[in-house]
């Protein structure tokens, strides 16, 4: 809160300002987290720590250091109260319960107070003797000029009016430099008569001892006895107090030894917990690594598989395009067998061999009967192989969501184990910590009280050297007082002689005188008197007995005090108890008891931490040998492939054949026009063969074939081809015995044979053409190399990828070993540490 006041008199104007500012305190806001968070905590902090170190820029004038005003807002407004022209008045407000917080506030409050500053009186004039000082300033800024020119001759006056300002400047300096020294001598000055003062008041004080000491050794010198025997049990005492010490420091020191042992222990347990916290971190990093190239190897995998399951389907639409293609060739194999079939209705010349035709027909009827099965066989396996397929790709898409999903579970497991191996590590390290913070201060207890009892300790010695040394003193005086007793006792005994012949002359005289009663009465009367003397003698001899006996017993006591409780100046130091060292001890045992329970938590994690290793390794050789199942499956699929393969090539074979079957047939226009009856037969047969391909084709179009049935067809076309070189041979031998005009009849029905045979090709060329558009049968023939190539490729993909799955599967053993042999270690480490 600022307040600005302005007093005005007669041509003067004086502005007050007063600032009200209340700081917080300096308590620490970071040490609850909770408070750290809170932005305003964290601005106050900011505040407070700009706010002490322009203070501290301020108080010490001989630091370089810059006040910074513009570092905080609150310093910025306060820059004026703290420098300025200001009379700064601070109040401190502190709580004796928050002790932390008080004495950083004190602190502060000390800088504070070095601070100082040189206010001014801010008196301004009012507007018109403003104005006409205004113009009588500027006209001495004016003459001042004129004198700097040299203008006038008063130039060196100036000049030294100049270096007298300058010497006079300087001489206030040094003058307040003085005053400021002086001002520093005098305290130091007043502090050292205060010190002074109080030594002379110690000194009194230790002389009206003395003086008293002196009186009480005075009035103690009679009392010889006393004292030796004092003197003796002091020694005594001494002597069990010195043993009792040494014994206690003895097991001080024996405790402070165990304590650091246990400490060092601790220590050896904190670093071997951390070594293996570390050992686990870094066999978790490694399992991640595995993981991760588990998964570079699995999204591997996957790849080559998806590029086998594209190269079937390739595979699968050749297979498609060269049935379609074996289709077409049957399609005009159908047109071929028709016009073979009118060609043998004209040729009704060839009764001859209608038999052999029967026959052959009847072997056809089989050979038919045969290849409908197999086509029934291979429709029926296409339909499984579909249906295998289906159920395959499914499977394969099962399994792969199963091992994600597992993968993911895996890695959740694995990133919940790691959290919490770190927050168990993080446990583990607190409480080490807090139980070796807490050894360090019960051993810094220890050693400050072992330094106090060391202290003590001195104390006593000083104190019994001077009881030893006031003690001799005391000897001495005692022998004195022996010789006094002596010279005492023997002017005693003189008494005694001299009063007994007293007596005697006294009974001489009452004997022989006559006034008896006298000598009588002066008789007891010295006897009455010389009792009260001694009776008076005695009684001061037992009250100074008894002051001396006080005496004793109090020097006594305050050696007992001195030997449980030491006083040193401010009274303040006081030895362990023995309830204090048995509380000690008793918190030792305890915090054993929890050490150990923390080392069998500890040894509980890690069998726990064991048990989910091993876990987590039966699950990964279980999916190991779910991988090494889903191989050979894949395996058995791509074995499968093979023989599909080889059965598509043992159908290219097939189709190959009828190509030369039907080019062997065209061949026969090289062939003479003088045949016999034989070719004619041949003719016949095939005609015949011919027509009952054409009906089985007839009933199912599709040109799936089986490895038995096309080795049928080849044997059939093979037979066919002998049947024509009979034929030919036939005709060479029977080429003289035919006649002209059956020779003429037999040339007229070849030509129209080989015309039908010619139109037939033509007809199965535009079928072709129309079937593969701009493909010719070397383009075929390469796309059929192509993909048998792409079948090679698949093959040696599939031979890479069991090749690799066998060294995972090593790699896993030899893995699984090491784990093994890692967990054996560990239970051997936990059994020795136990």
């Amino acid at each position: 809160m600022t307040i600005e006041i302005v007093a005005k008199t007669k041509g003067f104007v004086i502005p007050l300002r007063m600032v009200f500012a209340e700081l917080p305190g300096t308590e620490r806001l970071a040490v609850d987290m909770a408070v750290l968070r809170a932005s305003e905590g964290l601005q106050i902090n900011r505040e407070l720590i700009a706010f002490a170190n322009v203070c501290r820029a301020l108080s010490d004038e001989s630091r370089a250091d810059f006040a910074n005003f513009a570092e905080s807002k609150t310093t910025s407004l306060l820059s004026d109260c703290l420098e300025g022209n200001t009379k700064t008045l601070v109040l401190v407000n502190v709580d004796l319960e928050e002790k932390a917080a008080a004495l950083a506030t004190l602190r502060l409050a000390q800088i504070m107070s070095a601070i100082t500053t040189f206010p001014v009186a801010n008196d301004e004039l009012s507007a018109g003797l403003l104005r006409a000082l205004r113009v009588k300033n500027m006209a001495l800024i004016e003459e001042v000029r004129g004198l700097r020119k040299g203008v006038t001759t008063d130039g060196e006056k100036y000049q030294d009016t100049q270096v007298m300002k300058a010497a006079m400047l300087e001489l206030q300096g040094r003058v307040i430099a003085s005053e400021k020294a002086k001002a520093v001598i005098m305290a130091e000055k007043q502090k050292s008569s205060a010190a002074v003062i109080d030594l002379r008041v110690k000194y009194r004080e230790l002389l009206a001892a003395k003086t008293a000491l002196q009186a009480e050794m005075l009035n103690s010198e009679e009392q010889r006895l006393q004292l030796s025997k004092t003197l003796i049990d002091m020694q005594m005492s001494e002597t069990d107090l010195k043993e009792n010490l040494a014994n206690e420091k003895y097991e001080l020191e024996t405790r402070l030894l165990t304590s650091e042992g246990d400490i060092a222990d601790l220590q050896a347990k904190e670093k071997r917990l951390t070594q293996e916290a570390q050992e686990m971190r870094k066999k978790n990093e490694e399992q991640q690594k595995e993981r991760n190239a588990m998964a570079l190897e699995y999204v591997a995998l996957r790849h080559n598989y998806d590029n086998i399951m594209g190269d079937l389907g390739t595979a699968r639409n050749r297979n498609e395009t060269l049935g379609i293609e074996l289709l077409n060739l049957v399609n005009a194999k159908k047109e071929l067998e028709e016009r073979s079939s009118a060609q043998d209705e004209q040729v009704a010349v060839l009764n001859a061999s209608l038999k052999d035709a029967n026959t052959a027909k009847t072997a056809l009827q089989e050979s038919l009967n045969s290849l409908q099965a197999s086509e029934r066989e291979l429709r029926l396996q296409n339909e499984n192989m579909s249906v295998m397929a289906i159920k395959k790709d499914v499977e394969i898409r099962q399994l792969q969501t199963e091992f994600e999903s597992k993968k993911v579970l895996m890695e959740r497991a694995q990133i919940d184990f790691i959290k919490e191996k770190e927050a168990e590590s993080a446990l583990i390290r607190t409480s080490a910590d807090k139980e070796t913070h807490r050894l360090t201060t019960i051993k810094s207890e220890m050693e400050k009280t072992m330094e106090r009892l060391q202290s003590d300790l001195k104390v006593v010695r000083r104190n019994l050297a001077t009881a030893e040394a006031e003690l001799t003193g005391l000897s001495d005086k005692n022998v004195q007082m022996d010789a006094e007793i002596v010279t005492l006792r023997e002017s005693t005994a003189q008494q005694a002689e001299a009063y007994r012949r007293r007596i005697l002359q006294l009974v001489s005289d009452v004997g022989e005188g006559d006034d008896s009663r006298k000598l009588v009465q002066e008789l007891i009367e010295d006897h009455a008197r010389v009792q009260t003397q001694q009776n008076a003698e005695i009684a001061d001899g037992r009250s100074r007995e008894r002051t001396i006996n006080r005496k004793m017993r109090k020097l006594a006591t305050a050696y007992r005090e001195l030997a449980h409780a030491f006083e040193d100046g401010d009274k303040t130091v006081k030895p362990l108890s023995e309830s204090q060292v048995g509380d000690i001890s008793l918190e030792v045992a305890q915090n054993e008891v929890s050490w150990q329970s923390e080392i069998d938590g500890v040894r509980i994690r890690l069998q726990t931490a064991q048990t989910q290793m091993e876990s987590c390794k039966e699950e990964m050789v279980k999916q190991a040998e779910e991988q090494k199942k889903v191989v050979g499956r894949l395996r058995r699929e791509l074995e499968e492939i093979g023989r599909d393969k080889q059965e598509i090539a043992a159908e290219l074979t097939a189709v190959k054949m009828v190509h030369s079957a039907c080019g062997d047939v065209l061949a026969a226009k090289s062939v003479s026009t003088d045949m016999g009856p034989a070719t004619t037969d041949a003719l016949k047969s095939i005609k015949n063969e011919i027509e009952l391909l054409r009906k089985a084709y007839a009933t199912d179009p599709r040109p799936e074939l089986h490895a038995g049935t096309s080795d049928d067809s080849r044997r059939e076309i093979e037979r066919l081809r002998e049947k024509l070189k009979t034929a030919g041979k036939s005709k060479r031998r029977s080429g003289e015995k035919m006649s002209s005009s059956e020779g003429e009849a037999l040339r007229a029905e070849i030509r129209d044979l080989q015309e039908q045979i010619r139109v037939a090709k033509e007809a199965e060329d535009r079928v072709l053409k129309a079937v593969t558009g701009t493909r010719t049968a070397a383009q075929a023939e390469q796309e059929r190399a192509a993909l048998s190539m792409q079948c090679a490729r698949a093959e040696a993909q599939v031979r890479q990828l069991q090749a690799y799955i066998q060294k995972q599967v090593a790699a896993f053993d030899k893995e699984r070993q090491h784990l093994k042999q890692q967990i054996t270690e560990m239970k051997a480490a936990a059994e020795a540490a136990s």
